[in-house]
């Protein structure tokens, strides 16, 4: 796997100057995991603007000395079934993936299910390990009932890796509660296939997390004229950044913008590295 390039300097400078919060209070406050997710697409400049203007509200989440963290994900998919009802639109869809959080170890079975007026309902459970080869009977019973349950028909999927991605990532957490928000940078991935593609650290992508999708900090990213993106699912990016998808018309404008800040020249299989 590639090395990362260093975290930018001008974030972690404006990360400084921010107060940290802890994952036990993080949890308490802004845990989340029923919400309306909203991302916008911004570079590093605008980035830094947006972070001077939310500080006085938010705080970052810092664990163990450390507030930019390392992450892997490998995505499963039905021979892109997943990903054409997500480019579709389709109300009823959902993710799985296996999650490293790299620094500290810890891997998490992950579902994602999209529910009534868009809203975003998360379960996950933790794994021994990072499992990126299958999914394994007890994670394909969980997948399954919580599709069941949640759409009432019947779950037909055979699930297969589809896609690793690796990033980093901070979150800022609203000091009153209720309102998270995660940064996800240095964005790579990599297909079955051994196509890869690696992005700099000019194609952020920032997602809010709020009850209603009206949180201050998509009032802030509003005022700096920051407008929310649709098909940015890091997913879907890296889907049709592989070449693993012919069609991604949804995604269209922000794979455009992601392509145009690749790393030149564009990087071989990351496990190759």
């Amino acid at each position: 796997m590639p090395a990362m390039s260093p975290d930018p300097q001008q974030i972690v400078d404006a990360l400084g100057r921010y107060r940290d919060i802890s994952l036990e209070e993080t949890n308490d406050l802004a845990q989340m995991l029923k919400r309306i997710d909203n991302k916008y697409i911004v570079s590093r400049s605008m980035l830094l603007g947006v972070l001077d203007e939310l500080r006085a509200d938010f705080r970052i989440l810092n664990i163990d000395g450390r507030s930019i963290f390392s992450y892997k994900s490998c995505y499963f998919d039905d021979d892109g079934q997943c990903f054409s009802e997500h480019q579709q639109g389709k109300r009823q869809r959902f993710k799985v993936r296996t999650r490293l959080y790299v620094e500290s170890g810890k891997a998490y079975f992950e579902v994602k299910l999209k529910g009534k007026r868009g809203q975003t309902d998360k379960r996950r459970k933790k794994c021994d390990s990072f499992f990126d080869f299958a999914v394994a009977d007890e994670q394909h019973r969980m997948v399954q009932n919580l599709y069941e349950e949640h759409y009432e028909k019947d779950f037909l999927y055979d699930m297969t890796p589809a896609l690793h991605v690796t990033y980093k990532r901070f979150t800022l957490v609203s000091a009153s509660g209720g309102e998270r928000i995660t940064v996800d940078f240095h964005l790579g991935f990599e297909a079955p296939s051994g196509k890869a593609a690696l992005i700099g650290d000019d194609f952020i992508i920032v997602e809010t997390k709020s009850e209603n999708g009206q949180g201050k900090s998509d009032q802030v990213l509003k005022r700096n004229r920051i407008r929310q993106a649709t098909g940015c699912s890091k997913y879907c990016i890296g889907m049709a950044l592989t070449d693993e998808v012919r069609r991604y018309n949804s995604f269209l404008p922000v794979v455009r913008k992601a392509r145009a800040r690749l790393l030149r020249p564009i990087a071989p299989a990351l496990s190759d590295a």
